[in-house]
């Protein structure tokens, strides 16, 4: 009868009032929020593309902004159509992330993965699967593949490759940039593959093609960067050529870890286990069913997360670290006497002596605080109606942990733009680890490769102070202000030259 009613008094509106009407509708849809009040408030941008227009070149600073300009630790925004709430504090990151992880350790379905959909580990869905991969992904990384003192053999013998072919340079300018590149994927292809290259090998410069392109395309990573965000971008140009571009690199990709899963096959021994691929083939072969998710698309997705997520993040930082060397000598001038007071121009660094290192464990996590790698991490989804910090989250909610943003809260961190290594050291000269700093995230959806990458930096780094007098090759050090934002912040170049120290 309502309806009736209705439909009756509609009849007698004009055209212009039935738009009206219409019109207020839609705003009134689009103002409207889930749970009402009760949901985080926040910007809620225009129809259709919500906050997208007012994100600017850097979203995990624009976001931070606005936090603390208006909306608080715990916020929401609209991307297209849908509602997402972005924690920008380290405390709303660990309540949620940590204190509720079963409740907020879900992705939601992505385009830029749509090729492998639920197989690998990153863009996992958080259900028993990938509870089970990422139980089996850390024991083997803790128990099989980089036991302590295998790990430090590793990254010393491949270090001191790397040192060399370095040296071949002689004082000719080297981008360092791309060598550090190719250091660390040398490593995750050991780990991964069981192969170490030569880098001048042609099969390995092929890998490294393929890994680069995954990731570092310059003309298709912003437009990336805003598919992870709002997806239905992907179905737009220029956004959709640049999907179908990824999507062409993924497949490339995955075909060459296939290519290795087969050699592995052939050859495969259950006596002689050296590597993940070859502990994947054990595990489903002697331990898991026929119906687990031990398969050849699981593997190849999760070897491309490895090459993807442990050969940029590691060389990333180590070039902001050179970066910063140059930027700010007086540290290099501690640093490099730090190592010569400790471990001196020949000796094997390893992850033992670095309560002898304050200054340098220090330096490493200022720029881990001041340049974040994944700035917005990846998208959170909540597995059930939550509540957080006095706001009610619904279910399948999409959450963005702004890392950045922590990193850069006046709170924890006074003036958290000035770089400043002493902030980490106490006053009694010690190194300060802080769980405030979360390059790697926390909580259940943490990197299972944190280990590995902060050896990784920590070696690398004193190795190659070891070795080489390092400065800029241009009139100025390269730019530590500014970065190239893709699927991670990485610095838009680091060309230096490299003097062998006496004695080498």
């Amino acid at each position: 009868m309502a309806s009736a009613q209705v439909f009756q008094m509609l009849q007698f509106c004009s055209p212009w009032n039935l738009a009206a009407i219409g019109f207020c509708l839609v705003i009134w849809y689009w103002w409207k929020r889930p749970c009402d009040a009760k949901f985080p408030p926040g910007p809620r941008g225009v129809p259709l593309l919500g906050i997208l227009p007012f994100l600017g070149k850097a979203p995990a600073v624009t976001l931070k902004k606005w936090s603390l300009e208006k909306y608080g630790p715990v916020m929401s925004i609209r991307m297209g159509r849908t509602d997402v709430v972005v924690l920008n504090t380290f405390e709303a990151i660990h309540q949620a992330l940590v204190k509720q992880s079963a409740s907020y350790s879900d992705r939601v379905s992505m385009e830029l993965f749509r090729t492998t959909g639920n197989d690998g580990l990153g863009a996992r869905k958080y259900d028993e699967d990938y509870k089970v991969q990422k139980h089996f992904g850390l024991k083997f990384l803790r128990e099989t593949g980089l036991g302590k003192r295998r790990l430090d053999n590793l990254l010393n013998e491949e270090g001191d490759q790397f040192m060399e072919y370095l040296s071949s340079f002689g004082d000719k300018p080297v981008d360092l940039k791309k060598y550090l590149y190719w250091l660390t994927s040398n490593v995750i292809s050991q780990v991964a593959l069981g192969k170490r290259h030569d880098y001048g090998d042609p099969d390995y410069q092929e890998l490294l093609g393929i890994v680069s392109n995954l990731i570092s395309q310059p003309g298709d990573a912003p437009k990336l960067a805003l598919i992870s965000m709002y997806g239905v971008l992907g179905k737009i140009p220029p956004f959709s050529g640049a999907l179908k571009r990824f999507d062409q690199r993924q497949l490339t990709m995955l075909s060459y870890m296939q290519k290795y899963i087969d050699q592995h096959k052939r050859d495969f021994d259950p006596d002689n286990v050296t590597d993940f691929i070859d502990a994947f083939l054990y595990e489903a072969k002697f331990k898991q069913s026929e119906n687990s998710s031990f398969t050849d698309k699981q593997l190849q997705a999760y070897c491309r997360d490895f090459f993807a997520a442990g050969t940029e993040t590691s060389s990333s930082t180590l070039s902001w670290c050179i970066a910063f060397l140059l930027n700010f000598p007086e540290y290099y001038e501690i640093i490099e006497k730090e190592i010569n007071d400790t471990i001196g121009t020949a000796g094997r660094p390893s992850m033992s002596e670095r309560n002898d290192m304050p200054m340098t464990c220090a330096f490493i996590q200022e720029v881990m605080r001041n340049r974040t790698l994944a700035p917005l991490a990846m998208l959170h989804a909540t597995t059930h109606a939550t509540k957080l910090m006095g706001y009610v989250i619904p279910k399948g909610t999409q959450v963005i942990p702004n890392l950045d943003g922590a990193h850069m809260d006046p709170v924890d961190w006074p003036n958290p733009d000035v770089f400043n290594p002493r902030r980490h050291i106490d006053e009694n000269g010690k190194f300060v680890k802080s769980n405030k700093i979360i390059p790697f995230s926390v909580g259940a959806r943490f990197c299972i490769g944190e280990s590995l990458a902060r050896a990784e930096i920590y070696i690398f780094l004193v190795k190659l102070l070891q070795r080489f007098h390092i400065k800029s090759s241009k009139q100025f050090p390269p730019p530590v202000n500014e970065g190239i934002i893709s699927a991670t912040l990485s610095i838009k170049e680091c060309e230096v030259i490299l003097t062998e120290k006496d004695g080498k």
